[in-house]
């Protein structure tokens, strides 16, 4: 299983640069959002079983290992929502987290498997740490000058079609970008 979270480029460089993904309390930014971003201290995930999925809607999608969850608290719902309402709270050194995130992957297949990621989420509180968990991050909006940045400060392997681009990672049949 994977996790992924939904940014808008404007967010993405600020992401990469820190290799953390903050709430929108600690930034300050919400995006296209209704709540205020003061009151938002939440990160949210959804999980997926495949890379690159083209279900998933969204400017700019960062794909992560599930690893970091073994060391962190972090609640799963069965809905999107600006906070943890009825949540199951996780508790950290959980081993079956790729179990916990099958089930709830599985459960919002059942609901809708074109929407999946709308009847699911994992929220963690505050931040993120990245380093060695993101697998790679698609565009579905290409920014010529994000690309450039991205790939000139990251070394990122680009492949043309479908449009998405990895980080660390040396994907079938790809081009090296200078």
């Amino acid at each position: 299983m994977y996790l992924f979270h939904v940014t808008e480029f404007q967010y993405l460089k600020s992401i990469l640069k820190d290799f953390e993904i903050k709430s929108s309390k600690m930034t300050g930014n919400l995006g296209q959002g209704v709540y205020k971003a003061k009151q938002m201290n939440y990160v949210f995930f959804s999980t997926t079983n495949k890379l690159y999925d083209n279900r998933i809607h969204g400017n700019v999608v960062i794909y992560l290992k599930p690893d970091f969850l073994y060391n962190r608290s972090y609640y799963i719902e069965d809905k999107h929502a600006s906070s943890v309402t009825n949540g199951e709270k996780i508790e950290r050194y959980n081993k079956n987290y790729n179990k916990i995130l099958n089930n709830l992957y599985n459960k919002s297949i059942e609901l809708n498997k074109e929407a999946f990621f709308v009847f699911q989420q994992i929220v963690l509180i505050n931040k993120v740490k990245l380093k060695n968990n993101i697998i790679g991050i698609q565009f579905f909006a290409p920014n010529d000058k994000l690309k450039e940045y991205i790939i000139k400060k990251y070394n990122i392997q680009i492949i043309d079609n479908p449009k998405y681009y990895m980080i660390n990672r040396k994907p079938p049949n790809s081009k090296k970008m200078k």
